[in-house]
């Protein structure tokens, strides 16, 4: 609609005294108003206009949707989904289940959300077995306790003779109250049909539910067992390993046991026998399984494939053990009763591998959080160099010289995934106050080793000529001071080595992701090495982040590609930008300097 003229505030004989602070004179305002009275009425009847309009374009827009309701409830009768088969539809009803958990009892998500849409749904949805028979028990209040006595048994009903996956997890529940609940012996009756079995409970309700196990469970395959957050060491001893003594589990294959300190007793070498994965993980300090206790299961574990564990004690008798199916091991010392005897710290580590045959072993990550010892007694007692000459992935959260991770790396040649977590370990302890000498093993040196510097005429050694990935993250530790001027891993040396492998030859493979964590000194100030490192984005997952990590007990699985790095604590905080963004998936390149104006 075209703007009438009349209406310019430039075309007015007043303009010149618009938008200023000029008062009319009593003649002016006698001529203010007789100017005025056209566009008053003008305004006046746009009002009534505009009104009228809007009252109508209601009425439309009220019509509309009536009409809309009308149009849409017969095409209903037209929608394809109608016209389809029941079994078809319990095709799809199946693959809306969650696939990274055991359904919750919620409407918001199948299978209940299913029920709740049309009869004919309901009938079809509550008719199909597969829908029901996996579950997560999540207790933590007197009326989720009471909701889920009502609806267990029907729900397991629901999954005729199907085999269950069934997950329990009891929190902040008073005990009485789980006495006198039936939900613990109403589970228990289907226990013959349990194929998969999650318990994450407090260590009084696991004993509450030890007395309800039946003498076997004949198709669990895999058993998960969590006490987290127990603050009695006692309790934790008090509790068998895999249930009481009499418990029979012919057909397990899945094994996870986190939070554990003893073993009790021990279990028939059939049942271990057939163990593919097995979990036996402290929680808390100092309560992970002696070395001759691990020693003992594992021997009995003929076909086991991956293995996690903690080790907090040696062994008197030390039996080696032959694992030849074993392709991943995950081995963490928790060895902190003797914080000052490193001797006694050293004998451990040396018996746990030198005990250890693993001829297939691909996968390979080692934990020892100590920072408060002499470096070169940790190499002299450095006893896993002869796991490293086939492995495909090294992760180290482990106290050793640069020196020896250089020979270690010079094993491994056949090395595809590498991750550091470097701790700055405490190289010679003084006895004078802040005269402690502390020593990051990544190095600007180490990284030479890692970069081809070949040229036409001259073809130079490099360590791990098949390296795809490497991750290397700086844990600050809270023993030890300001770690700035310490010698590191330098963004210059990093970008060298990442320019000498974005592309692949008959020498090298080319490296397709790069994850590095630099202290904040560590940024340059020459803005030339970002734009360098951002050309690299073309092929390859590059990730730079300048930042402190202090207090860091958990990285995501060096082999999980879809897990995201910073489930840490960053100080100062990240940028949001980064939290929601710096994922391993990404496959753009991504460089910040924390805390430095772009």
């Amino acid at each position: 609609m075209a703007v009438n003229p009349s209406w310019d505030p430039l075309r007015s004989p007043y303009a010149p005294f618009l938008d200023t602070n000029y008062a009319a004179s009593p003649s002016e305002r006698l001529g203010l108003q007789a100017f005025l009275s056209e566009p008053e009425q003008e305004l006046s009847h746009l009002d009534s206009e505009i009104s009228r309009t809007e009252a109508l374009l209601d009425e439309l827009r009220a019509q509309r949707d009536q009409v809309k309701t009308f149009v849409y409830a017969h095409r209903a009768l037209m929608a394809p989904i109608r016209r389809l088969p029941a079994e078809t539809l319990a095709e799809i009803f199946v693959h809306c289940l969650p696939t990274d958990r055991y359904p919750w009892r919620t409407v918001k998500e199948a299978p209940l959300l299913l029920t709740m849409v049309c009869r004919e749904w309901r009938d079809i949805a509550i008719k199909i077995p597969s829908l029901w028979n996996s579950f997560h028990i999540h207790i933590v209040s007197e009326p989720t306790l009471r909701c889920w006595e009502k609806g267990i048994a029907g729900w397991i009903a629901r999954s005729a003779v199907l085999p269950l996956h069934v997950s329990l997890c009891i929190k902040k529940i008073r005990p009485i109250l789980m006495n006198e609940a039936s939900i613990l012996r109403t589970l228990m009756k289907f226990s013959f049909r349990f194929r998969e079995a999650a318990f994450d409970l407090d260590a009084l309700f696991l004993l509450m539910l030890d007395r309800y196990f039946p003498l076997t469970f004949p198709m669990l395959e895999s058993l998960s067992i969590s006490i987290p957050n127990s603050n009695s060491r006692d309790t934790l001893t008090a509790i068998p390993l895999v249930g009481p003594p009499y418990l029979e589990l012919p057909m397990l294959q899945r094994l996870s046991i986190n939070g554990f300190a003893q073993q009790t007793h021990t279990r028939s070498t059939r049942e271990w026998a057939n163990i593919t994965e097995l979990i036996l993980e402290s929680t808390h300090p100092h309560t992970g399984l002696p070395l001759d206790q691990i020693l003992g299961i594992l021997g009995q574990t003929t076909k086991l494939k991956t293995c996690c564990i903690s080790i907090s004690d040696s062994a008197q008798q030390m039996t080696p053990v032959n694992l030849p199916s074993l392709h991943s091991l995950w081995i963490r010392f928790d060895n902190t009763d003797q914080p000052w005897n490193a001797e006694i710290s050293f004998r451990i580590i040396k018996d746990s591998f030198h005990a250890l045959n693993c001829p297939s072993l691909k996968v390979l990550s080692v934990t020892w959080q100590k920072t408060s010892l002499k470096l070169d007694m940790v190499d002299y007692y450095l006893a896993f160099t002869h796991l490293l000459c086939s492995i495909h992935t090294l992760r180290l959260e482990f106290p050793m010289t640069s020196e020896a991770l250089i020979k270690c790396l010079e094993l491994a040649q056949n090395l595809a995934v590498l991750e550091i977590i470097d701790c700055v370990h405490l190289l010679r302890p003084s006895a004078l106050p802040g005269r402690n000498h502390y020593y990051y093993q990544f190095q600007d040196s180490l990284l030479g080793k890692l970069t081809d510097t070949s040229t036409s005429a001259h073809l130079s050694p490099v360590l791990c000529p098949h390296l795809e990935t490497l991750r290397y993250i700086i844990h600050q530790s809270y023993e030890a001071p300001d770690m700035s001027g310490l010698n590191g891993v330098s963004t210059l040396a990093l970008l060298e080595f990442m320019e000498s492998r974005c592309i692949s030859n008959n020498r090298i493979r080319k490296l397709k992701v790069c994850d590095v964590i630099l202290p904040p000194d560590a940024q340059p100030t020459d803005v030339g090495l970002f734009e360098r490192l951002r050309k690299l984005q073309d092929g390859m997952r590059v990730r730079v982040l300048y930042s402190e990590l202090q207090g860091m007990y958990y990285l995501p699985d060096v082999l999980d590609t879809n897990s995201p790095l910073l489930s840490l604590n960053f100080f100062p905080p990240l940028h949001q930008y980064i939290l929601n963004n710096y994922t391993l998936t990404n496959t753009e390149a991504y460089v910040d300097n924390i805390g430095c104006s772009s």
